[in-house]
């Protein structure tokens, strides 16, 4: 079994940096959390571009992408923000 993580467990400034953190830990497995990446974690649409950067950054480290997150925070205090993430 291969051990993973949620990126946001090593916050840094760029997705490069993010992904050389876990894999300075031996850790080659993720779900990808767009927010890392410079999208907004729940975006409308990907431009297929952005995909290929996304995935290049992973497979120049030998990562593996288990999973995409798609999330908002469902308690929020401000409605607005809420009803927003529910579109």
């Amino acid at each position: 079994m291969q051990i993973g993580i949620f990126p946001t467990t090593f916050p840094r400034a760029t997705l490069a940096e993010t992904l050389d953190a876990m894999v300075a830990l031996d850790l080659y497995a993720s779900q990808v959390d767009l927010g890392i990446t410079g999208l907004p974690d729940l975006p409308e649409a990907i431009d297929p571009a952005a995909v290929a950067r996304i995935r290049q950054a992973f497979d120049s480290r030998g990562i593996t992408m288990n999973a995409v997150a798609g999330h908002f925070n469902m308690v929020h205090p401000d409605p607005r923000v809420r009803q927003a993430g529910l579109r």
